[in-house]
């Protein structure tokens, strides 16, 4: 039995890459899972066993029983052995099934079998070396609604496994229906292939109600879900506590401080903002936030994994707005205030800015489809946050429109009438 055989790493039967260990906590039998051919098969030890094994080998500092491997992290090299000095140590992430338990790395030397753990210092440098390396393969989204479901469709598209997640079975299903259509357009133009384009992108989408399921094997969580500050803290407590140590956790919220909704975090490291824009499939740009504490590996893996699917990246620090809605609802807001005080009528202000701004949409109208109910909720948050900043300040015929339930295309009547005659 070879050394990586003894700390634990089982390989495919069927394609031959590494399986990765997930442990059944009921019944304690450690499973593994290949994440090229999904393939899950039970360990022939029970996971107590697997730590047994390892004591078979030269070891500075013991690790508790109870201890399994998650041989995830890549291999650094450049490190020498303190027993035979050669280069070739592994090391791995180790966690405990105990709840009070802290990740800890450790090496062993491929040559001489030595294994050593890491100092804490070492521990966080080679997390770090870890994040760097990260592709990210493995996303899940939660949240179906139509941002959600681009998220996840665009993700498939561009070959990456998708877990999409919500609360019911019925959104799911509007969900996958509502993909299906979108892949419909997209394989019409091209031909005899269209028909594998939608199966092979389909088959690459999971759905599922439970947040455990979501987070288990994510590299990578994208919350699209409604914008409120304490559900999606609940939801990223739930997330963290599922995912493993080296998963990102991102927000695509438009208005709510991002550093906000990952405040609660135990690791705030690895939380940040990837804020789409709708319909995804379409849209070419991907705002990546940094928060307060993201760090600069986690922030360009977010990076990375935006030009991974096929999205114009821009980097963004934790303002109201981030770019595009800091310039956008603001301006949205004066135009409404220039009706107010008739210096012009909406379709003037309209056709201006289409015809001499070259804008598809005039602000008005633009108003009517992002929605004037959501554009009312991100200028009160702003407003109350910032008192004093005049840009944010109420607008009359927006709060108006409003309290008579005409919020734009959605319902049928805003600024403008959308109502079939």
């Amino acid at each position: 039995m070879g050394v990586l055989d003894a700390v634990g790493i089982q390989f495919c039967n069927e394609c031959n890459n590494m399986l990765y260990p997930r442990e059944d906590k009921v019944n304690r039998v450690l499973l593994y899972q290949c994440r090229n051919c999904e393939l899950n098969v039970e360990a022939e030890r029970p996971c107590i066993y697997v730590n047994k094994l390892i004591s078979t080998l030269n070891e500075v500092k013991q690790i508790n029983t109870d201890v399994v491997m998650d041989p995830t992290l890549p291999t650094t090299s450049h490190i020498n052995c303190p027993q035979c000095n050669a280069n070739q140590a592994v090391f791995f992430q180790s966690y405990s099934t105990r709840k009070d338990a802290k990740m800890n790395l450790f090496y062993v030397c491929k040559i001489c079998r030595y294994k050593w753990t890491c100092s804490k210092s070492m521990n966080s440098r080679l997390i770090a070396v870890s994040l760097r390396s990260l592709k990210v393969q493995n996303v899940s989204v939660v949240g179906s609604g139509l941002m959600g479901a681009g998220i996840a469709q665009v993700a498939a598209q561009t070959g990456h496994n998708v877990v999409l997640n919500d609360l019911n079975d019925a959104a799911l299903g509007k969900a996958q229906k509502g993909i299906e259509k979108s892949l419909g357009r997209v394989a019409k133009k091209m031909g005899d292939e269209g028909a594998k384009f939608i199966e092979d992108t389909m088959s690459r989408i999971t759905f599922t109600t439970s947040v455990e399921e979501t987070a288990a094997n994510a590299d990578l969580v994208v919350e699209a879900i409604v914008e409120n500050l304490a559900v999606k803290q609940k939801l990223f407590a739930d997330l963290e506590a599922g995912a493993s140590a080296k998963c990102i956790l991102a927000t695509n919220t438009s208005s709510l401080p991002v550093s906000a909704i990952g405040a609660n975090l135990k690791d705030t490291t690895r939380f940040g903002g990837l804020h789409f824009f709708n319909p995804v499939p379409m849209m070419k740009l991907l705002e990546v936030i940094k928060a307060n504490d993201t760090s600069d590996e986690v922030f360009q893996a977010m990076l990375d994994w935006g030009k991974a699917m096929n999205k114009t990246t821009v980097k963004c620090i934790d303002t109201p707005g981030f770019i595009v809605n800091r310039l956008l609802v603001p301006y949205l807001m004066e135009a409404i205030r220039l009706v107010e005080r008739g210096h012009a009528t909406k379709e003037d202000v309209d056709i201006a800015m289409k015809l001499g701004a070259g804008h598809p949409m005039g602000p008005l109208q633009l108003a009517d489809y992002v929605g004037l109910d959501t554009c009312k909720f991100i200028l009160d948050g702003w407003h109350q946050e910032y008192p004093d900043e005049p840009l944010f300040n109420p607008v009359e015929t927006l709060n108006k429109l409003n309290e008579e339930g005409k919020i734009g295309m959605k319902s049928g009547e805003g600024f403008y009438s959308y109502k079939k005659k």
